[in-house]
């Protein structure tokens, strides 16, 4: 013990020298070509000696800071105007900083596991958008891949303008998305990927998200039980020290014996943190620590997020979504920004049976719940998009999310959601739904790139219906106005519908005529 208090007290003298010691220094989400946020209050922080001075210049503003005892300064801009003319960021303390190229326009977050890293280089027709990604005004930040147990500073990734040659390894999702705003809003766009595959939601999480989601309680208990300072952390040290206390004198006895040694009591604590180990990269809140905590507080306009099935449950879909969203925004204090996702896109084989509903439709099921989160929306791209395909499209993916942004953020008059389950009604034989957005409903057939067209003559699929004896059958459905009635002969009196409720509902065809697929649906809790 008191050698660990030894070292200890060694790393905190050496810390303590060593920042006495340092330069002015900021982290890596600031540099040259990088954009800064509008019409926001712009956090810019760092480090120095403590009690130094630090000066920050932009746009002729001057704000000061005095470094804190640990080094740690910050300032803040007073909103800045859109501007594609680069400018120079100057940061002057015992040394002097300066970022060149730098733009202000908006600045978006891209977060998640393989639906935001999939890559532009591995999207359809990847040869010709690579060629064609000559953006002076939109900038691109990649965060290296890094999990941690404990909150990092820094991240690892520098700004890039894009062009041909700093695209291709980008996130698809993120690009897309950005280049669809650029070219409506005339304005520079920032770019953050901070994505990492195979990683799980539960990986994403600040702690706080767990602390105010009272439904997340078995994830919430186990992290306090790693901290001595909470009632469930002291319980289970207790419990440990206990354990030790009794297998001390076991190990001394084997060890006189020249025994092996009995198993060591360990104490409470995460999985430790290795990005070559695909178990501990769901650890709860490591990608958080390791990614997005050193970003924070950087002024941004908003996320756009985009998760596999890994880490949570299907039922608990909806709760992790409040409590990543609600934690990112606790910890960033700026408010409800937008946090915009995409649903889950379709897997494995054309479903044949009518409502499946199998576990992957119950976690799109727990993400279309997730609306109810304020300033949230969702991007529906089944009928674009396979989960296992070699190339995706991930240009529609990142055009139907721009349009949420265009329309909640920027107050354009378009149409930016597909059609949503409103309510039904049963009339004799029918059942008569009504939809949110839905813009004209129509019959459409998706093609590749090629924008959504309508059938003029074509049927209504993956609609299914059911009586009391809750037994699923194919149904005839025919749009009538704003409203899609549901009927089959099999089916007499029928009580509910679903819609594409299967893990892959190829063929489901209702849009809107904003081309925007209509999103699956049941109205029963069975």
């Amino acid at each position: 013990m008191k050698s660990t208090r030894l070292i200890l007290i060694c790393l905190t003298l050496f810390g303590s020298l060593s920042t006495a010691g340092a330069a002015v220094r900021l982290p890596h989400v600031f540099g040259d070509g990088m954009v800064l946020q509008r019409e926001k209050p712009v956090p810019v922080w760092g480090w120095a000696a403590p009690g130094e001075k630090v000066i920050v210049r932009f746009a002729a503003q001057q704000q000061s800071a005095t470094a804190a005892a640990d080094g740690a300064w910050m300032v803040r801009l007073k909103p800045l105007k859109a501007d594609d003319k680069p400018q120079q960021l100057t940061i002057a303390g015992a040394n002097t900083i300066v970022f060149k190229n730098v733009l202000v326009g908006d600045v978006w977050l891209c977060s998640g596991d393989f639906g935001a890293y999939w890559e532009v280089f591995a999207a359809l027709d990847a040869a010709n958008e690579i060629a064609s990604a000559d953006y002076p005004s939109m900038r691109l930040l990649k965060v290296t891949a890094k999990t941690s147990n404990a909150p990092l500073q820094d991240i690892q990734g520098s700004w890039m303008t894009c062009s041909p040659k700093t695209v291709n390894g980008f996130s698809a999702l993120a690009y897309f998305f950005g280049r669809t705003l650029h070219r409506e809003l005339k304005v520079p766009i920032g770019l953050i990927d901070c994505s990492y595959r195979y990683s799980y939601t539960r990986s994403w999480m600040a702690p706080e998200g767990f602390q105010l989601i009272p439904e997340l309680k078995e994830p919430r208990v186990r992290m306090d039980s790693w901290d001595s300072t909470t009632a469930t952390g002291q319980q289970s040290f207790d419990a440990v020290i206990a354990q030790v206390e009794k297998w001390l004198p076991q190990a001394q006895q084997a060890l006189r014996d020249e025994k092996p040694m009995p198993p060591q009591p360990l104490l409470p604590a995460p999985l430790t943190a290795r990005d070559d180990n695909y178990n501990s990269i769901g650890e709860l809140s490591v990608a958080y620590f390791g990614m997005i905590r050193p970003l924070i507080p950087f002024a941004m306009r908003g996320v756009i997020w985009s998760q596999g099935e890994n880490g949570t449950e299907a039922n608990d879909r909806q709760h992790y979504m409040r409590g990543l969203s609600e934690g990112w925004r606790k910890a960033w204090g700026q408010g409800d920004f937008p946090f915009y996702f995409e649903l889950l896109p379709q897997i494995g084989a054309p479903g044949t049976a009518p409502c499946s509903g199998d576990s992957w439709v119950a976690l799109r099921e727990g993400q279309i719940k997730s609306l109810s989160i304020p300033n949230s929306g969702m991007a529906v791209t089944f009928d674009v998009s396979d989960y296992m395909a070699d190339t995706r499209n991930r240009q529609d993916a990142g055009f139907r999310l721009a349009l949420w942004a265009l329309a909640k953020e920027h107050h354009k008059d378009i149409e930016y959601s597909g059609p949503l389950y409103r309510s039904h009604r049963v009339e004799g034989d029918s059942v008569i739904v009504s939809f949110g957005h839905s813009g004209g409903l129509m019959i459409g057939e998706k093609t590749g790139l090629a924008p959504v067209r309508e059938m003029k003559t074509g049927t209504l699929k993956h609609f299914a219906i059911a009586g009391a004896d809750k037994q699923w059958q194919w149904a005839e459905a025919r749009i009538v106005g704003d409203t899609v009635v549901v009927r089959s002969d099999k089916v007499p009196a029928p009580i509910a519908v679903r819609y594409a409720w299967c893990s892959n509902p190829q063929g489901a065809n209702l849009y809107n005529r904003a081309g925007l697929p209509a999103a699956p649906f049941r109205t029963d809790d069975w």
